[in-house]
């Protein structure tokens, strides 16, 4: 069997690629990760989706071991013996996705995986706010926390997980750069804050900083 792992990429159903439409449509089935009953890349996707039935929805928590990722890679496998599926996942597939940890445990089983590139939220949200993320001998660092990370030397900060704001902000103010807050980008309730007491009061669990040398 085959999986792909597709990338929905971060709201805008226009956002999509054509090679993602493409294997939605020639998947054997179509599998969507969830939590508690709700899947941001199933809302993104539903446009896509509305007459399909070969759609499963797997029910992987945040955070979650490596004995139930193999269990689902394994009914995956199963499920798609000797066919090609889809796997979509927010994003990227290949930047803090459960597809990584799905993909490791179906090639242990012997299948094949392979990814279709999505667009990533930070990339649309540097569209967004106007602000090229790197020029020629620029450094920058993607991650989801930047504890214990040395910022000096760095152009530019992106930090994807926004849950100690507080502690982020005073770390890029403690060496100079400029922030962006952005939530939900692309998506319909999509907000910029560059205020630090505004920042500080919202709570999204899809949000991230992008910060800039000043």
């Amino acid at each position: 069997m085959k999986l792909i792992g597709v990338g929905v990429g971060p709201g805008d159903i226009e956002l999509f690629t054509l090679k993602a439409i493409n294997a939605i449509e020639e998947a054997a089935y179509i599998f969507i990760p969830e939590s508690r009953g709700k899947s941001i890349a199933y809302d993104i996707a539903r446009p896509l989706l509305e007459d399909k039935y070969n759609i499963i929805f797997l029910d992987i928590p945040m955070g979650c071991g490596r004995d139930l990722y193999k269990t689902y890679a394994e009914r995956i496998f199963r499920t798609s013996e000797g066919k090609t599926s889809v796997f979509l996942t927010l994003g990227d597939p290949s930047i803090y996705s459960t597809f990584i940890y799905i993909a490791d445990e179906i090639k242990n089983l012997g299948g094949d995986v392979s990814t279709i590139p999505g667009i990533p939220s930070f990339i649309a949200a540097a569209a967004l706010i106007g602000e090229p993320l790197l020029r020629k001998g620029d450094k920058m660092i993607v991650c989801d926390s930047i504890d214990e990370i040395d910022l000096k030397g760095l152009d530019a900060v992106v930090v994807l997980k926004t849950l100690d704001k507080e502690k982020i902000l005073n770390l890029l103010e403690e060496e100079g750069f400029k922030y962006f807050y952005i939530k939900r980008c692309t998506q319909k309730d999509e907000i910029v804050l560059t205020d630090r007491e505004d920042i500080l009061k919202d709570n999204d669990y899809l949000s991230m900083i992008i910060a800039k040398r000043s």
